[in-house]
């Protein structure tokens, strides 16, 4: 932030962190997250995909659709170790506990993470360890999931705007929203804490819903859209990719997203001849 001149922030509690390091609010534009954007365009693309859907069923050997699951991932370098032999102990008896629960755990291939986790739980019967998945069979994953237990930046994101609870194997989290919110908690890799808290919205019903109900209809911060004295609304990254689309991507455009790409483009102060090779090709 202190390099550049012009910052688009996701959220509103971002655009206050850079309002508190002194930087001038005329040069930031709350844009939303497009990554949301990007979702939400796959789920709809996805949700009533037999293809997806008997791919997935056919890795872990049953219909995902009549069972009950729980999806896991982690990465992190800070959890090498004593992290994951402590996350493998967690889910071992999360799954010992529950037998009617399937724990789906698409495995990174760092041998860090896959020599643990495979030597601690491939001989249980609940839990399904698999190749990384696509990102459209992921989002297929998340979407019918029940629960996620995570260090993945980026599903911290996905997965409140899907009304999925959230428990986040890490002690700090660069997305306090969510965590404000109440959709995500942390819990460390601390083995007694994460089954505790998993195990708590597996038994109480009005515990699940607080936390999965806890993203207001509006999806979160996550999901704001930009807004420039329009009611139509339209995502950053549908302008800035303005600079490099052809004329016929432009020509689909309803006149009010071409005005606002144009107004968007001025009030960067961008050279003319940016905005004319743009908008007059």
């Amino acid at each position: 932030s202190i390099l550049s001149k012009y910052h688009f922030s996701p959220t509103n509690k971002s655009k206050d962190n850079l309002l508190k390091e002194g930087v001038d609010s005329s040069n930031i534009l709350v844009t939303g997250n497009s990554v949301i954007d990007a979702l939400f365009d796959v789920v709809k693309k996805i949700e009533n995909s037999t293809h997806i859907k008997n791919e997935l069923n056919k890795m872990v050997a049953l219909n995902l659709r009549d069972h009950k699951y729980i999806v896991v991932t982690g990465h992190r370098r800070e959890s090498f170790g004593e992290g994951f032999l402590n996350l493998c102990k967690a889910l071992k008896t999360l799954a010992q506990n529950n037998k009617d629960i399937h724990i789906i755990y698409p495995v990174h291939l760092n041998p860090n993470v896959l020599d643990v986790v495979k030597s601690k739980l491939s001989n249980v019967r609940n839990i399904h360890l698999l190749n990384p998945l696509n990102y459209e069979q992921f989002i297929y994953l998340l979407k019918h999931s029940f629960i996620i237990i995570t260090d993945s930046g980026g599903i911290q994101e996905e997965a409140p705007s899907l009304g999925k609870p959230v428990f986040v194997t890490r002690e700090h989290t660069e997305r306090p929203e969510a965590v404000i919110s109440g959709v995500v908690r942390l819990v460390g890799t601390n083995e007694s804490k994460i089954v505790d808290s998993v195990q708590k919205l597996i038994d109480n019903k009005d515990e699940y819903d607080k936390m999965s109900k806890a993203i207001p209809l509006k999806l979160s911060e996550y999901v704001d859209d930009l807004t420039i004295k329009s009611d139509e609304k339209i995502n950053l990254d549908v302008i800035v990719c303005c600079l490099f689309l052809s004329r016929p991507v432009l020509s689909s455009f309803s006149q009010t997203k071409l005005s606002l790409c144009h107004y968007f483009f001025y009030s960067l102060q961008l050279p003319e001849y940016v905005v004319d090779l743009t908008f007059n090709r």
